[in-house]
């Protein structure tokens, strides 16, 4: 099975510091659907995007722009998609993430992973 797990893009107040950690947690899923031998992508959106930032209203968008993250998702053309969503702060953005996902082809499984998720199912 091909997998695709991501890490979404940042919204972040002007401001407030834009920076770029790993995603540890996406890395330990990846490496264990890998032992299992599945097909992992991990599209961490901050890194590949990280001097990419632009206004959205009040707020900076920092990272890969929509429409990078949908030309990539159709590039890669999962069979599963996995998205983090650590912060609350942040759950628009996993929110549009997984909404593209689905614009991409709607017959992809989406799983949200994170404290996010786990706080607010």
């Amino acid at each position: 099975m091909k997998i695709l797990l991501i890490q979404p893009p940042m919204t972040v107040l002007p401001n407030e510091i834009k920076s770029v950690t790993f995603p540890l947690g996406l890395a330990y899923i990846a490496a264990y659907l890998e032992k299992k031998g599945h097909d992992i992508n991990v599209m961490d959106c901050v890194a590949l995007g990280q001097d990419t930032a632009y206004n959205e209203g009040k707020l900076i968008h920092f990272g890969l722009s929509w429409n990078e993250i949908e030309a990539r998702i159709r590039k890669i053309n999962p069979d599963a998609v996995g998205i983090s969503c650590l912060f609350s702060s942040q759950s628009g953005n996993t929110h549009k993430v997984a909404a593209i996902v689905k614009k991409a082809n709607r017959k992809i499984p989406v799983v949200v992973g994170g404290a996010h998720a786990s706080s607010l199912p």
